[in-house]
């Protein structure tokens, strides 16, 4: 095994085992806190004979509560694709399927089973008796009703609106029984509908009440249904006791957002949480040394990425900012900014672990282009970044840029290194950091970037991920048209090769690895580095990371 993917590896070895952590025993709290923060316990009954029998089993924990920096934008799941967002409101939804913890296979939820019927039809079986949390029956009608308005909508509407695009038709045949019918043999069906937004919403609902309310609250199937929330405070669940796969055996299930990483981890320490999502490298020791938590390393799904401006966005015209003439439109400008990058020296920023990148889909996956991942993906040249400029026409100084980050770890801190990087072989640097909010709502998703800005996006064991953000339309939509337009047309051959190629596995594999090379070499995208991830845990409860990140409320049991 070559050394540069050994600890890969070793942590995909160590994702597939369970985190133990037993408990001598949950923590007394004899009522139920005022606040709604606190963690709940339910206590027993003095007069009940049965409590006192012999073997006793713990205390049962009322609530679990998770810290992580950002809340939820919006309840509708194709209108928000912020990572933190969607894994608090995937509890309250389910999908027609959902890959594995480990990302190596899929699992049924709403679909039990599914099979092909043509090239271009997929029949999809539903479970029957699975009701939304108002009580309404969830049939196909359903299904189809929250496909084709995110489809049959605008991209203003739902920022996934683009990758909805991918089916002609759903046929339904019974209230349990549908087809899913694409334009084109399609290889990533499947992949397609666990994708952000997939998560199903309530046909009755939606018509009832208007799209405005599925912004302020969900109407979904899923395991957990909002008692109450407050924006960029707190969400607090409480468990579906209809819930098809089970009812969860905590009562409440709660996220706390708490922007600062120093905060969640002394809630985790002091028991007022119960997980927390990024445990800062300076916190490390104070975790691992610890009574009653434990520090678990993940490999994740994540890419730390450079996304340049290709062009204006023609919605901001006569804006004085957004309508000129960007220095990130000239590929050579985005190659010394590569170059001036080391990226080995951000993962050390970051803590130590990961691995570098120039591209988003994550070697050992087929799709993956192996040339592009692991320390060969550290092009780290100074001199020839300064060279670039010189021969582009730009004197120290006068290659100026505008560069957006957010300030939560280690988005800012890589912000300020990199921000040095660039200063150092000659660019002037803009740097303007936002809070996660502000930086997803006023710049992100209105797309208002300017020359770069740093963001974090999943989907790197997804082959579709890796790809289709690529496609013209796609890429148009954020970053804007690249002036290397055959090139773009080239993409869009290679990636109808890769989603419809059914015979030649070899063939689709390589128009995979042609679009991440073209991908890399133009800069459209700069990768930094794939991330690995701690995580704190505590003692009272029992959960695995997945390479995908999702908190899900079924995936945590409570300590035995």
């Amino acid at each position: 095994m070559s050394t540069k993917h050994r600890r890969y590896y070793q942590w995909l070895i160590l994702l597939l085992v369970m985190v133990l952590a037993f408990a001598v025993g949950c923590r007394s709290v004899a009522d139920t806190p005022e606040d709604p923060t606190d963690p709940v316990e339910e206590p027993a009954d003095p007069d009940d004979d049965d409590a006192n029998d012999e073997p006793a089993d713990p205390p049962r924990l009322g609530r679990v509560i998770i810290a992580q920096d950002t809340g939820v934008g919006s309840w509708d799941p194709p209108v928000d694709w912020s990572s933190p967002g969607e894994w608090i409101i995937d509890n309250a939804y389910d999908r027609l399927l959902d890959a594995t913890g480990d990302a190596s296979d899929l699992e049924p939820l709403l679909a039990h089973s599914w099979e092909p019927i043509d090239e271009v039809t997929t029949r999809f079986y539903l479970r029957e008796g699975v009701r939304f949390h108002d009580g309404t029956e969830f049939t196909a009608e359903d299904v189809k009703y929250h496909f084709e308005r995110v489809r049959d909508g605008t991209r203003e509407q739902y920022i996934q609106q683009p990758v909805f695009q991918f089916f002609d038709d759903i046929v339904i045949h019974d209230p349990y029984t549908f087809d899913f019918v694409t334009p084109n043999p399609d290889t990533l069906l499947y992949n397609r509908l666990h994708m952000t937004g997939s998560g199903i919403v309530s046909k009755a609902y939606v018509e009832a009440v208007g799209t405005d309310e599925v912004h302020r609250n969900p109407m979904g199937t899923g395991p957990f249904k909002l008692m109450d929330w407050a924006r960029d405070e707190f969400v607090l669940f409480e468990a579906n006791d209809d819930y098809w796969g089970g009812r969860s055996e905590y009562d409440e299930l709660m996220f706390r957002i708490i922007p600062e990483a120093s905060t969640r981890v002394a809630e985790l320490l002091t028991g007022g949480v119960h997980l927390v999502h990024q445990v800062p490298p300076a916190d490390w020791d104070r975790v691992r040394n610890a009574d009653g938590v434990n520090l678990v390393e993940s490999p994740t799904g994540l890419a730390f990425l450079l996304i340049p401006r290709l062009a204006p966005n023609p919605a901001y015209e006569g804006d004085a900012e957004l309508d000129r003439d960007f220095l990130t439109e000239d590929v050579r400008i985005r190659e010394a900014i590569e170059l001036a990058i080391d990226k080995q020296a951000l993962i050390e920023v970051a803590g130590g672990v990961g691995e570098p990148i120039r591209h988003r889909t994550f070697y050992p996956l087929p799709e993956a282009n192996p040339d592009l991942y692991g320390a060969q993906a550290n092009l780290h040249d100074p001199d020839r970044a300064r060279a670039i400029l010189e021969e582009a026409g730009y004197g120290p100084g006068e290659a100026r840029l505008v560069f957006h980050a957010r300030s939560v770890f280690p988005q800012e801190d890589l912000a300020r290194v990199i921000t040095d990087m660039l200063e150092q072989v000659g660019f002037e640097v803009e740097l303007r950091i936002l809070d996660a909010s502000s930086f997803a709502t006023d710049i992100y998703e209105p797309r208002r970037t300017q020359e770069l800005a740093l963001n974090v996006l999943g989907g790197g064991f997804s082959p579709r991920w890796g790809a289709e953000l690529y496609r013209s339309d796609w890429l148009v939509n954020v970053v804007g048209p690249p002036r290397e337009q055959e090139l773009s047309e080239r993409v869009d051959e290679l990636l109808e090769i890769a989603f419809s190629e059914t015979l030649d596995n070899d063939r689709r594999l390589a128009a995979y690895h042609e679009v991440a090379s073209i991908v890399a070499e133009q800069r459209w995208n700069i990768g930094l580095y794939h991330a690995f991830k701690m995580w704190g845990i505590s003692d009272d409860i029992q959960f695995t990371p997945r390479v995908d990140e999702m908190i899900r409320g079924q995936d945590i049991q409570l300590a035995r």
